[in-house]
This record gives C-alpha cells, structure tokens and sequence, in this order.
C-alpha cells in the first residue's frame, strides 16, 4: 500500500510538471482604431467570440465582434455592432447562455457622468 501511495504522489508530481506550450499569437483585430478591453467567450460548439472597443478620438469609439471556428488560428472579419457614431462606447463584456446564445453588454456614451447608459444586445 505504502508503494502505491508513493507511485501515485511520483505519477501526479511528474504529470504536473510537464511544461504547457502556447501557440503563436493571431490577430484578431483588422480594424484601424486603438483597440481597448478585449473579451473573449466560448459557446456549446466551441466557436471563440471577441468582441473590444475600438477608439477613433477621445470621444468616439465603437464596439466590434469576431469569431474563430479554428481554435483562434483565424478569425472572422470584425463586424461593428454598436453601431455608434456619436458617442464613447466601452467595456464590453460577452457571455454565451445555455441555449447558445451571445449576450452583449457596453457602456454608451462613457465618456459622461451623468448621461452614462448601458446597451445590451442579444445574438441568437
């Protein structure tokens, strides 16, 4: 028994330490802004969402959305989805439900402190 204990602490130490490699970075983002607060989830069928803030001028930004069907070797081309063109949009967060739907959430018109809004927007 003593010897089993011992093999099982060798065998877990040695699977531990086994070095994890990472893959080359890709570039998600194709579009010609200031890229701020990337986020990225994982639905049912194992598509890779981002969706970041991409800042034009201090006081205008929008928010866009890509995907990988390739575990991130490649990504879609990026699609506006605030479609905002007055305001400051930020810190988006997406999230995958259950039934595999996106939810998207940002900050619209950011740059104010009392006029600060919060959009949501749902892709089925």
């Amino acid at each position: 028994m003593k010897k089993l204990i011992i093999l099982s602490i060798i065998f877990l130490f040695g699977y531990q330490s086994q070095a994890q490699n990472w893959t080359e970075p890709t570039y998600v983002t194709k579009t010609g802004g200031w890229y701020l607060d990337p986020e990225f989830c994982i639905d049912h069928e194992g598509i890779i969402h981002c969706v970041w803030q991409d800042v034009y001028e201090q006081f205008y930004s929008q928010i866009f959305y890509s995907n990988s069907h390739d575990n991130g070797l490649t990504w879609t081309d990026a699609i506006n989805v605030s479609q905002n063109s007055e305001y400051r949009v930020s810190d988006p967060h997406i999230v995958c439900d259950s039934e595999n739907n996106l939810h998207l959430s940002y900050d619209y018109n950011s740059n104010s402190v009392t006029a600060i809004q919060i959009y949501y927007q749902m892709f089925s």
